[in-house]
C-alpha cells in the first residue's frame, strides 16, 4: 500500500546638483539590473566611517538602535545615525549632496523620476567577518525601499568571496557567476530595491560595506510596496483582504513579481486555482531566473491538477537553486521546499531513487537555511524514510 503525504507549501515567502557626479557604468539585461559608480565615497570618509563603526561595536553591547536587517545571519551592523555625531553628520551631508544626485542621474527608470523626490530611508554599515564566523553572507531578498546603494568600505585584497549576487545576471555576463563587487573602497553599485539579490558568503578576511536605502517619495511603486507588505501580514489570517490590497498594488505596479506571487497564494487559499497559476506564470516570465517563482508555479500547477507541468517547474527551480549555491549564495527555505515538492511528485511515479537523492539534499538545506518550518523538516524526514524503504523493495 502506498503511503500518501500531503505537503501544502505556501510560498516562503529632489536635490540641487552642486557636486560633480562620479563616472557611471552599467550592466543591462533588458532593463537595468545594476549600475556602478566610481569613487562615490572619498577615501577620508571611508576611513572615518570604518573607524566610527568599529568604535561603536567595541564600546556598545548592542549592535544598533531601531530594527536590524542582517543580525540573524551573523553580521555586525550599525545605523549611520548611531555613529559618533561628527561622522554621522558628514556621511548624511555627503549622501544628500553626492549619492542622491548620482542615483537620480544614473537610474532613469521608475520609480526614479524628477516627479518623486528621493529621500534616505536608512543607511547602515554592515560587516561580514569571516574571521569570526564562517562564510557570512545574506540569502536572496529584496529590500523594502525604492533604490539600494552598496558602497564598498573594504578593498578586494582584504577578503575573498563576497559580493552581490543577482540571479537575473546568470549567464548574461562574460564574467558570470553573476556576482558583482565594487573594484575599490569608495566605489558602489546601485540597483532598484525590488531587484532580488544576495550577499555572497565571504570565504576569508573581512568585507565591510555602507548600504543606503532610498525612497522615491510619492511614487506608485513605493505605494505598491507598502500594500505588498501589508498584504503579506494578512495573507494567512485574511486572504480576501490581502487579495484586495494586492489588486490595488498591482494596478500601480503590474510588473511586481513579488506581488504576483503573493496574490497567487491568496488565490490558492481561496480556491481560485486557475488564477493562482496565471499569476505564478506571469511572475516567472517577469523573473525567469528566480527559482522562487518556479517553485510557487509548481505548487499552483499541482493544486490545479497539472502534475507533469508541476514537475517541470520544480525541476527548473531545483536547477536554479543549485546554480545559486554554486555561486556562494546562502540557501533559502524555498530551496529545501522545491526539492521536497519534486521528490513527492516523483514518489507518486515510483521514482524512489531520484526522490531519495533530492530529499538527502533537502534535509541538508533545511538544517542550514534560515526560516524552514518544523513541518517541512518533518515532511522531508518522513518522505525520505518512505522512499528509502520502497527503493529497497
Amino acid at each position: 500500500m502506498r503511503a500518501v503525504f500531503l505537503v501544502i507549501l505556501l510560498p516562503q515567502f529632489a536635490l540641487p546638483l552642486s557636486t560633480p557626479l562620479p563616472p557611471i557604468t552599467s550592466s543591462l539585461l533588458g532593463d537595468i539590473v545594476y549600475k556602478r559608480a566610481s569613487s562615490l565615497l572619498p577615501p577620508s570618509l571611508v576611513k572615518s566611517t570604518l573607524e566610527a563603526a568599529e568604535q561603536f561595536w567595541a564600546e556598545s553591547k548592542r549592535h544598533s538602535t531601531d530594527h536590524t536587517y542582517t543580525l540573524q545571519y551573523g553580521q555586525k551592523e550599525v545605523h549611520v545615525s548611531d555613529l559618533n555625531p561628527g561622522v554621522a553628520t558628514s556621511l548624511k551631508q555627503h549622501i544628500d549632496s553626492v549619492v542622491l544626485p548620482s542615483v537620480s542621474s544614473s537610474l532613469p527608470v521608475p520609480p526614479v523620476s524628477p516627479s518623486y523626490p528621493l529621500r534616505v530611508k536608512d543607511a547602515m554599515v554592515i560587516k561580514y567577518d569571516a574571521i569570526s564566523q564562517p562564510n557570512p553572507g545574506q540569502p536572496l531578498h529584496a529590500d523594502m525601499s525604492s533604490v539600494s546603494v552598496n558602497i564598498a568600505l573594504s578593498n578586494p585584497d582584504e577578503f575573498s568571496g563576497g559580493g552581490t549576487f543577482f540571479p537575473d545576471l546568470i549567464g548574461e555576463e562574460d564574467s558570470d557567476p553573476a556576482v558583482v563587487t565594487p573594484p575599490l573602497a569608495g566605489d558602489a553599485i546601485m540597483h532598484l530595491s525590488s531587484r532580488r539579490h544576495a550577499g555572497v558568503g565571504v570565504k576569508s578576511g573581512v568585507r565591510t560595506i555602507l548600504v543606503v536605502f532610498i525612497d522615491a517619495v510619492g511614487s506608485p511603486e513605493l505605494r505598491a510596496l507598502e500594500l505588498q507588505a501589508e498584504a503579506s501580514r494578512l495573507l494567512r489570517s485574511d486572504p480576501s483582504a490581502a487579495l484586495s490590497l494586492l489588486n490595488e498594488g498591482l494596478s500601480l505596479c503590474p510588473s511586481s513579481a513579488a506581488s504576483l506571487l503573493l496574490r497567487s497564494s491568496c488565490h490558492l487559499s481561496l480556491g481560485n486555482l486557475s488564477r493562482a497559476v496565471s499569476d505564478c506564470s506571469l511572475a516567472s516570465s517577469l523573473s525567469p531566473r528566480d527559482a522562487r517563482c518556479l517553485n510557487d508555479l509548481g505548487v499552483a500547477l499541482s493544486s490545479a491538477g497539472s502534475p507533469s507541468s508541476a514537475v517541470s517547474a520544480w525541476s527548473s527551480a531545483v536547477e536554479l537553486f543549485d546554480a545559486y549555491e554554486s555561486r556562494g549564495v546562502m540557501p533559502a527555505p524555498d530551496a529545501a521546499a522545491a526539492r521536497l515538492n519534486l521528490a513527492l511528485a516523483l514518489s507518486y511515479k515510483d521514482k524512489y531513487e531520484e526522490a531519495v537523492n533530492l530529499l538527502v539534499t533537502a534535509q541538508r538545506l533545511a538544517e542550514v537555511a534560515e526560516g524552514v518550518t518544523e513541518k517541512v523538516k518533518v515532511d522531508i524526514a518522513k518522505l525520505l524514510v518512505f522512499c528509502k524503504a520502497r527503493k529497497e523493495e
